[in-house]
């Protein structure tokens, strides 16, 4: 029988301290009388993967034990530590110095040492998988799905935080130091400039082949290096077979063959032959730094891990007095910028699911602690930062240096979306002063900043600009790339009503709308979607942002908009308004959503768990219906499914609750299609349990049979059951009760009580 901790959940990884008296005095036992007496339990890593229970056994062992997997006469992996000498290495002699140095009173604090961190990470591994139809759909069986879950950590760790907020860290240090003399980029710029040539040397494959070798034997990094897999499809040499590199140094091949990896996309295998041509004793240049920025970017399954990977690259870049060009840059601004987008909008995304579904144990409380982790960790996040800094190094290093219009749109519009508006305007004066024709995408944020902050007569500014540009694109003189007329009118709109000049917004809209009176070429398509576009992003918008949901109906109602926009708007309006708890709103936006044309599982969502709150459990039960009807299940069901079964529960009917929790949670299984995506699913799904489980136990609610039998298969299906909620539910199963159990749920409440008591 599976077991998984109440607290532990895989998704969340959090390492705890175990110090339970008999287990420790069971194990302490098998080790060394130092270790029995002197070593409490502390967060191991191999109990933290493991603790679930799925295959295997906790392997918790000395830290001072020799640990290595390849030795014949240690204890093996995983062992526990033998009370024979000979085996204990590792860090066992290392630890008798540092005990020996304090009994002779040395007072000096021990700190440890830092090794300097190597550029490198494993190559993740890729499993292809395909169903027997060939449908690309992933139907695992059940028992791989559980091994798979063994070594699973929670994505968003607490080293996930540890590791960007360092790397993020070092790398403005450095900046730091350079911006402290900025001479220094220029004696590196001469340096490479007037660097001698070298002496003719002759590589050959085999040259190459060796250093890179040898670089994987040796260097302490090379078990951080993906290895590619299949040798004989890579190109394993920079030059030719016996060429002659007279006018060609090594370092120079190294450098054309890592290109040439980069263009033909084998990410891969660019960090082994970087590492080769270090391990040769060759500096890198920079054109070879930046296809290694891009493999740090393309290569890490985690996104979380992105970053630091390229903030690692960019300082080890610095350390070894490379000097970064336009494309170094390039990439990492823009790398940093769309980092800063994405937190943005995944703390709305959060916020949303707090306002939603938290709140129900206690105010302002996330419904899940992973969810609650994950903000944590976007908290952390200072990519914008980063990014103005490193934009702000690129132009004192050289003071002609221009960006693509890229470039600056990403970081403009990261700059306008966190409101630092002196950022978002420097930045584009300098764009301006490098006469780079900006993105039309560019304007429409800016101009929200502005109007954010207050400022109309700049908003209106920005717009003036853009129509400026709108012109010249018009005649042929600039092409304006991304053009997005009716995006900048709504912005302006949306600007005028914030400011509380609505008025003035209206008359500009009406100008608007007059210039389109000679238009000749679809002028109907064209007004059509720019009322779509305005009307519900410009004015619509600004009333459902300041909570006045009653004046964004009545503008929904009163213009003529076409019936997806129509649809739309309804939604949005009817979604924020549950939200916000203004159930009459709510219920009347959402009752003029076409549900024929628009799919309105997010605003019965929304429905449901503004019930909920209220105690409405019949309408609750109405907006499930509709979720339940509904072809498209995916993982956004868990929390209004864990919110209804607790409202059932709370409300008497705990049968029906949970056995509409077991039938949700199989169908948000079966829409998996990858065992990842499986892993994902479940992990969440185990949360969904544990909300339930702490719901019980909090309120001592008493289940019956049947319902108890529900929740304790709905946690079989998922693989495990997690201890205190499986032992609650045992606790209340009594002789009548367990009179009422059929015979397979009396089977299995034997196997449960079993296996507990086997622990």
């Amino acid at each position: 029988m599976v077991f998984k901790p109440f607290t532990h959940l895989a998704r969340q990884s959090f390492v705890k301290s175990f110090t339970h008296g008999y287990a420790q005095s069971v194990v302490a036992a098998s080790q060394s009388s130092y270790a029995s007496s002197n070593t409490p339990f502390g967060p191991y890593s191999h109990y933290a993967a493991s603790r679930f229970g799925k295959a295997g056994t906790p392997q918790i062992q000395n830290a001072f034990q020799n640990v290595s997997s390849t030795s014949s006469g240690g204890a093996g992996r995983g062992g526990l530590l033998s009370s024979n000498n000979t085996q204990d290495g590792g860090l066992s002699g290392y630890f008798a110095a540092w005990q020996q140095q304090q009994q002779k009173g040395n007072g000096k604090e021990w700190q440890q040492y830092q090794f300097t961190k190597r550029i490198g990470w494993k190559e993740p591994a890729i499993v292809h998988e395909t169903s027997a139809d060939g449908n690309g759909r992933n139907d695992l069986p059940r028992k791989e799905t559980q091994q798979a879950r063994v070594s699973l950590e929670r994505t968003h760790s607490d080293s996930a935080v540890d590791d960007l907020r360092k790397a993020q860290d070092r790398v403005v240090e450095v900046i730091a130091g350079v911006e402290s003399d900025v001479g220094i980029v220029n004696e590196i710029a001469q340096e490479h400039a007037t660097e001698p040539p070298k002496d003719n040397i002759t590589i050959t494959a085999a040259n190459v082949k060796e250093a890179a070798v040898a670089a994987e034997q040796s260097s302490p990094a090379s078990d951080l290096i993906p290895t590619p897999t299949n040798s004989s499809n890579s190109e394993a040499s920079p030059v030719s077979e016996g060429t002659s590199a007279s006018s060609l140094d090594v370092s120079q091949a190294y450098t054309e063959h890592i290109i040439k990896l980069q263009g033909s996309q084998k990410y891969a295998e660019i960090p082994a032959v970087f590492e080769a041509m270090l391990a040769a004793g060759h500096q890198p240049v920079a054109d070879a730094y930046n296809a290694l920025l891009e493999a740090a970017i393309d290569l890490p399954t985690d996104k979380h891990q992105v970053v630091p990977k390229a903030l690692d690259v960019y300082s080890d870049m610095l350390r070894r007095n490379v000097h970064p060009n336009t494309t170094t840059y390039s990439i990492l601004v823009g790398l940093l910028a769309a980092r800063a987008l994405d937190v943005s909008a995944m703390k709305r995304s959060l916020e949303e699911k707090r306002l939603r579904y938290g709140g129900m144990e206690e105010a302002g409380r996330f419904m899940f602690q992973s969810t609650s982790a994950e903000s944590d960790i976007l908290a952390e996040d200072d990519s914008l930062n980063v990014a103005v800094k490193l934009f702000r190094q690129s132009i004192s290093a050289r003071k002609d240096r221009a960006f693509s219009a890229e470039v600056y749109h990403s970081i403009i519009i990261a700059c306008a979306e966190r409101g630092r508006i002196a950022d978002m305007i420097s930045i584009y004066a300098h764009m301006e002063a490098r006469q780079v024709v900006p993105s039309g995408a560019t304007f429409a944020p800016m101009i929200k900043a502005f109007a954010a902050s207050g400022d109309l007569s700049s908003a209106v500014e920005c717009y003036n600009e853009y129509k400026a540009l709108a012109i010249a694109n018009d005649s042929g003189k600039v092409a304006v790339p991304n053009r997005g007329d009716n995006e900048v009118y709504a912005a302006l709109v949306n600007a005028y009503a914030i400011c509380g000049k609505t008025e003035a917004g209206v008359n500009f809209y009406g100008k608007i709308i007059d210039s389109f009176d000679h238009a000749a070429e679809d002028r109907v398509a064209k007004l059509s979607a720019l009322e779509d576009t305005v009307i519900s992003r410009g004015f619509v918008q600004e009333r459902i942002d300041s909570g006045a949901f009653a004046d964004a109906l009545t503008w929904i109602e009163e213009r003529q908009l076409s019936q997806a926009a129509r649809d739309r708007a309804m939604a949005v309006t009817c979604i924020a308004a549950a939200d916000a708890n203004n159930i009459e709103m709510a219920t009347k936006a959402f009752r003029q959503i076409n549900s024929n044309e628009l799919d309105v599982v997010t605003p019965a969502m929304a429905m449901l768990a503004s019930s909920v709150r209220r105690g409405d459990v019949g309408s609750a039960t109405q907006y499930w219906n509709i979720l339940a009807s509904t072809d498209r299940v995916t993982m956004s069901f868990i929390e209004p499914t864990a919110m209804y079964a607790v409202a059932l529960i709370g409300s008497g009917n705990a049968e029906e609750g949970l056995r509409v929790l077991r039938h949700m949670f199989s169908r948000i299984r079966e829409s998996a299609t990858t065992s990842k995506i499986m892993m994902e699913y479940v992990e969440q799904l185990d949360e969904g349990v544990e909300f339930i489980g702490r719901f019980l136990v909090e309120k001592g609610a008493l289940l019956s049979p049947k319902a108890g039998m529900h929740l304790m298969w709905a946690m079989i299906d998922n693989g495990g059951l997690i201890t205190p909620v499986a032992g609650h539910l045992l606790a209340q199963l009594g002789p009548e009760q367990i009179a009422q159990l059929n015979f397979r749920d009396l089977t299995l409440t034997l196997q449960v009580q079993a296996g507990m008591l086997a622990r």
